[in-house]
């Protein structure tokens, strides 16, 4: 990745950058001072182009990212000049009197921000975590100020707090509000989004402190009950009109669904599903997605949804496509089978000759030009849904998404970039014609899995997916493939592992195959409770060999014979004062034969596979749940929590939280792995904030 061009320096324990000339930005770097007195240097790569809010400022745009860091950006363009990084991450931003920025950190700060130094002035704080920041006019006696609407960090808790700052009080709605909107009465709306569940609409009289819930619409078949989908925004008309827009998304159906709300009885306006009854598509130059922002601007609607941008008249009736916005999202909901929306801001051109403006969360800042979109994205990024998994390879360090289903990335000279280990297409010539030729004309693979093993070996499991398919395998070295087999066979790449002494192995539906002679052969069949996805060995000793399911966390014991006979997956109950241990990392450990040290959710743990004992260890550690661990080139302990680094000395007997880090903080760290750069140094993936890179020298 390029170098920072310009001057970083570490001012009041933020980072504030600036870039120059066209050189992309590089990693937020710098030094902290620790308890100990030891300095901790520190490189935090994260995603310039996730933008989860977004504010206009004359002709800057001030964006807060995923990450939490504050950037800005100047017009035309926009074109990225500078950049401010805090222990504490910014969740939220918002204006206040005369178009001022406001932003809120995670640690309830409210601040008010010069959007061009980017320097902060802290004004006031809240109890929780801020995600929105309105200004209320002055009302009925009731004094103009600013509204903040904070959640409790526990995202199962469905509570929105408001803070009224002029008037000193707080108001508490029982749901969690993703939609916010002061209307010009000074009343304020708020929406939430539960995905397959729908959603709610609330109005709260700032005056009188009152909560209203605003009951759905009809429902236009008669025997079906009402329910509001999703709520994704507010719209007020120039009458004074209240319009909510949102949709549904879940399990490959969708819908869009605008309502006005300000009279006695809410209206359905427009509900227009991507599929009927009979499975007929939708008009395409309909928005049958998600509406995710509803913009009233040149004398027309603009309706920004996943499948596109509209344009529409007042009656919603007459409708075309103004063009397609090809946008990655971000998948993973926990209340849906389906995407959350990309675009988070919309910005209306401010003077003639302007483009519109989108904010997204996966591709940085879009401008539309007439039916086209324009990406004005960051090069070089670091753009993961989710760093889950670290692995040091031979082919250099290896970063996973999520539970390792997508292509992992590597931190190349020019930047970030997918690892893509794809092997040389070709065709088994042994199969019969017809595949042949079907294969021949897709020209590619279906999917790959990548596999790394104890000794850091890259080995790749290529298929076309076709009945009786090409199935090729690959090690690779010097990131060059060489194919170690290729046959003709209906294996499924979910279920491949590997063990402690390189054997590839695959377990589904009770059959166990070894990759042995350059084939998959069939070992065992017939064996209940084999079909498991992911594992992951740990240790170079077995058998039997300690598996861990990176998706469910998992622990099995996997024995076989000297040659691989009478395979067996034992499940591993792992109790400690009758309550069974979630395991979320494991590394080899210095005991028994396969001795493994277990990361759980009650602190460090020793498992000995034989005899199947699980002991607390003798370790400096802070009690509570532990995410990942890892050791450094120096031997030491280095562990992640939800709340940050720790590094724990064995010959001290110390544990030294390794927070205030620009970029990291307290927030949770997800993986570890060592640095095989520094031998004081850790490489910590920060789930969706990023990866950082850390040394701490020794004593």
């Amino acid at each position: 990745m390029g170098r920072l061009a310009g001057l970083a320096i570490v001012l009041g324990m933020a980072l504030v950058s600036a870039s120059l000339g066209d050189e992309p930005p590089g990693p937020a770097t710098g030094e902290v001072r620790l308890a100990s007195g030891r300095a901790a240097s520190y490189a935090i790569h994260f995603d310039r182009n996730s933008i989860r809010a977004s504010v206009r400022s004359g002709d800057h745009l001030i964006a807060a990212t995923s990450s939490g860091a504050l950037l800005r950006f100047d017009l035309p363009g926009p074109r990225y000049v500078r950049e401010r990084v805090d222990p504490e991450p910014i969740t939220c931003l918002g204006t206040g009197e005369g178009g001022a920025v406001i932003a809120g950190y995670g640690d309830g700060r409210i601040v008010a921000v010069d959007p061009t130094t980017l320097d902060v002035r802290e004004m006031f704080k809240v109890v929780d975590e801020p995600q929105w920041i309105g200004r209320a006019p002055a009302v009925k006696g009731r004094k103009a100020g600013l509204i903040v609407a904070t959640h409790p960090s526990e995202w199962r808790s469905r509570k929105t707090t408001l803070h009224d700052v002029a008037e000193g009080k707080t108001i508490t709605v029982e749901d969690r509000a993703t939609a916010f909107l002061i209307d010009r009465q000074g009343r304020l709306w708020l929406g939430s989004d539960h995905g397959e569940w729908g959603g709610n609409v609330w109005r709260v009289d700032l005056v009188e402190g009152t909560v209203t819930g605003i009951m759905p619409p009809p429902s236009r078949e008669p025997d079906r009950q009402s329910f509001w989908r999703g709520i994704y925004g507010f719209m007020e008309r120039p009458d004074g009109q209240l319009w909510a827009h949102g949709g549904t998304m879940h399990m490959g159906s969708s819908d869009a669904s605008i309502a006005r709300i300000d009279g006695a009885d809410p209206r359905l306006l427009y509900l227009c599903e991507s599929t009927d009854d009979d499975g007929k598509f939708a008009d395409p130059s309909m928005p049958s997605m998600p509406i995710s922002h509803l913009v009233e601007a040149d004398g027309s609607l603009r309706a920004f949804a996943y499948n596109g941008v509209f344009r529409g008249d007042d009656r919603l009736k007459n409708w075309r496509q103004d063009g397609t916005l090809e946008l990655r999202y971000r998948w993973g909901r926990p209340d849906a089978v389906g995407a959350y929306p990309s675009v988070s801001s919309v910005h209306v051109p401010g003077r003639a000759g302007e483009p519109w403006i989108l904010a997204t969360l996966a591709d940085g800042y879009v401008t539309l030009d007439g039916a086209k979109a324009v990406s004005r994205s960051v090069p070089g990024q670091l753009d993961t849904l989710d760093v889950r998994e670290i692995r040091e390879t031979r082919q250099g360090l290896v970063f996973f998404e999520g539970e390792g289903t997508h292509l992992p990335w590597i931190l190349g000279p020019k930047g970030w970039e997918v690892a893509r280990l794809v092997p040389p297409f070709e065709v088994d010539p042994n199969g019969d014609a017809a595949t042949i030729a079907a294969e021949k004309e897709e020209g590619k693979w279906d999917q790959t899995q990548m596999i790394v093993d104890p000794r850091g070996n890259i080995i790749t499991v290529s298929t076309t997916n076709r009945m009786n398919g090409t199935l090729t395998t690959t090690r690779w070295a010097g990131g060059k493939p060489m194919r170690i087999g290729r046959e003709r066979s209906d294996l499924n790449l979910d279920f491949c592992f590997v063990t402690g002494d390189g054997t590839l192995w695959n377990a589904l539906s009770g059959e166990f195959r070894r990759f042995e002679d350059g084939r998959w052969k069939l070992v065992a069949e017939g064996i209940d409770g084999a079909s498991l996805t992911r594992l992951k060995g740990i240790g170079t000793q077995g058998p039997p060999w300690f598996l861990l399911e990176r998706e469910l966390r998992r622990p099995w014991r996997f024995e076989h014979g000297p040659h691989g006979e009478n395979p067996r997956l034992i499940p591993l109950y792992l109790h400690e004062a009758g309550q069974r241990l979630r395991i979320e990392a494991a590394i080899p450990w210095i005991g028994g034969p396969g001795s493994v040290l277990l990361a759980t959710d009650a602190g460090l743990r020793t498992y000995e596979p034989v005899g199947g004992t699980v002991a607390k260890v003798a370790l400096p550690a802070p009690p509570g749940p532990i995410l990942a661990v890892s050791r450094d080139g120096l031997g030491r302990l280095w562990i992640g929590r939800r709340d940050g680094l720790w590094l724990l000395e064995q010959a001290s007997k110390s544990a030294e939280a390794v927070g205030r880090i620009p970029g990291m903080g307290r927030g949770e760290v997800t993986s570890l792995a060592l640095d095989p750069q520094h031998k004081d140094g850790i490489v910590a993936g920060l789930g969706d904030r990023g990866v950082a890179f850390v040394r701490v020298p020794a004593p």
